[in-house]
């Protein structure tokens, strides 16, 4: 771990016409002894400021002076634990969180937005290896997403048994998983606090909260972890459900973080999915192991169906070359969504994608990859990934959503609204364009436009899937951290755009006559996790956690001894997908692109 430097504030004694309070000032020496003790900060590197000491002025040049303190990457944090509330006055149409110093009611608040211009300063010269943490509400502050600190802070303050209830929460994280500190990010502490707390959500924001905890030098968190944790009435429950893919009868293993190398667990299995598609529910853990109040999950086995392939073989010997390999079945040339050729003389099997059923058909005489037959790991994973590109790129909506009324959709050129292919379309099922591209030419830059009519604000998902390598990788999802909704009511988002990296361009592919890409597109109510939807061109990572060399001659298939679905104990439902959301919080859809290849100009 770098070397540790501190501002610590905590204020009891605030001035009369406030009420005073009991257990901020203690707070704030309960967090200098486990920076003492555990992270062997240096005395000298920690300034603590109590109540009379702690003057707006006083606060200010603490942190300003970290600049000249602190070496670049050494860990910085900032403790508060006091008042805090919301200007007055407005500042371009929205009030201002504040921090309330000892002195507030004479010389003011420090305001979130003074916060962020003097972390920004202290992080020039020392990096951005800065941990906020605030046990006052986190939604009164307006910074969003910072780049150069980052918060954790719960969404409500209250008072504990012996101090505020965050500071105790958060304390009992660090003491209880000391071992596990070093390797957690600050998303995952932020999420088992979140779990030591009772009915208190607690926010981790800014733009690298899948750092680790303290330390920016360390590993990042994996994308392949989903979020889990134990509620107070006993079940153990997934962050994620029918909209990312969730199965009834899925396998997932369980972890203690969300970086790679930590020691799995155990296994729990999918056995509900709830009512709105938002959440799975795990079958009771088994003896073998104790699930933690709040932890990670890997798919690994049964998370998506077998797809279908049609295998043809050179000379035809009536033997079935790729049936030592999971996660297929037979389908006819015709039906097949994957065509492998295997050439016995040549010693390799070439693999193409077909597109999916309600795709446009087309003689497609180019194969997309080509195997040695003795590179089986390297097969196995192909259609491992290619049967779980299926299952998530081509899954339905739910069948019926409370918000894909309110939603439309625009795509064409960028800024050239003569040119929009799809001109406020109605966000649903599955939509086709076709795209022709000369020898020669790009075409683009494109942008997708989502507008929401609906009476409240939306969170959208964009995901650019490409079946020739079977990548699915992030074009749009709102920053890590953000509070608010980044499509409010009655607006539009753009993504995409000539200058922007998320700009979507078609090129002329040489040798190739036609092609697929597909948009994947969701829009949600309320936040939901989609950074385990992904799957990346080459991650070493992903495919050992997720099972991608696994040899298993089995059907995928969720198991049938996998009882009915349940929303609630005792209570059964059909687990007939079109029966399970009644009325979803969400919306998805898939926008089919079919791209032409022509050589003449």
């Amino acid at each position: 771990m770098p070397p540790t430097h501190a501002v610590i504030v905590g204020i009891d004694q605030y001035p009369e016409g406030l009420q005073q309070l009991s257990r901020a000032a203690n707070d704030a020496e309960k967090i200098i002894k486990y920076l003492s003790t555990e992270l062997k900060a240096d005395e000298k590197n920690i300034t603590f400021l109590k109540d009379g000491g702690a003057k707006k002025a006083d606060i200010i040049e603490a942190v300003s002076s970290l600049e000249k303190k602190a070496s670049r990457n050494d860990s910085i944090i900032f403790f508060f634990s006091g008042y805090a509330g919301q200007t007055q006055t407005d500042v371009e149409g929205e009030k201002e969180g504040i921090l309330c110093p000892v002195d507030v009611l004479t010389e003011g608040g420090i305001s979130d937005s003074s916060l962020l211009m003097l972390f920004r300063q202290v992080s020039k010269s020392c990096g951005n290896n800065i941990t906020v943490l605030l046990d006052c509400p986190a939604k009164i502050f307006g910074w969003e997403n910072p780049s150069s600190f980052v918060v954790v802070a719960p969404d409500t303050a209250k008072e504990g048994a012996d101090g505020g209830a965050f500071t105790e929460a958060m304390l009992k994280v660090l003491n209880d998983k000391r071992d596990l500190v070093k390797s957690m990010t600050v998303e995952a502490f932020a999420g088992h606090v979140q779990a030591a707390m009772d009915g208190v959500e607690v926010c981790a924001f800014g733009v690298n909260v899948n750092r680790q905890l303290f330390n920016v030098r360390g590993d990042s968190s994996h994308h392949a972890f989903i979020p889990g944790r134990t509620l107070s009435d006993g079940r153990i429950v997934l962050c994620i459900g029918l909209a990312q893919g969730v199965r009834v009868g899925a396998i997932y293993g369980i972890y203690p973080g969300n970086i790679k190398g930590l020691k799995r667990l155990g296994s729990l299995v999918v056995k509900a999915l709830d009512d709105n598609g938002m959440m799975a529910t795990f079958y009771d853990s088994s003896d073998d192991f104790d699930v933690p109040n709040f932890f990670y999950a890997v798919e690994e086995d049964r998370y998506f169906e077998p797809v279908g392939m049609f295998v043809s073989t050179s000379p035809n010997t009536g033997v079935q070359p790729l049936a030592q390999y999971s996660g297929w079945t037979n389908a006819s040339e015709a039906e097949a969504t994957i065509t492998a050729e295997v050439d016995e003389d040549d010693g390799d099997v070439s693999m193409k994608w077909n597109g999916f059923a309600d795709d446009p058909k087309f003689l497609q005489t180019e194969f997309d990859v080509t195997f040695d037959l003795t590179d089986r790991d390297n097969i196995q994973r192909e259609i491992r990934r290619g049967a779980r590109f299926h299952h998530l790129v081509g899954a339905p909506p739910p069948t019926m959503s409370s918000i894909s009324d309110g939603l439309r959709i625009r795509f064409g050129k960028f800024n050239d609204h003569n040119d929009n292919i799809l001109d406020s379309d109605r966000f649903d099922g599955v939509k086709e364009i076709k795209l022709g591209v000369k020898k020669g030419e790009q075409r683009g830059p494109y942008s997708l436009t989502i507008v929401n009519n609906n009476e409240h604000s939306v969170w959208p998902y964009v995901f650019l899937c490409d079946p020739e390598r079977f990548t699915i990788r992030s074009w749009y999802r709102p920053p890590p951290g953000l509070l608010k909704a980044p499509l409010e009511a009655k607006k539009e988002l753009v993504i995409g755009s000539e200058t922007d990296q998320r700009s979507f361009i078609m090129s002329y592919r040489y040798g190739r006559a036609r092609d697929y890409t597909y948009l994947k597109i969701f829009v949600a109510k309320e936040r939901m996790d989609f950074t385990a939807f992904q799957q990346w061109f080459t991650s070493q990572t992903e495919d050992q956690l997720r099972g991608h060399f696994t040899f298993k001659n089995t059907d995928m298939a969720a198991s049938s001894s996998i009882p009915e679905l349940l929303t609630s104990p005792g209570k059964e439902k059909e687990t007939d997908s079109k029966k399970l959301v009644k009325s979803s919080p969400w919306a998805s859809m898939r926008l089919t692109i079919f791209e032409t290849f022509v050589d003449s100009t």
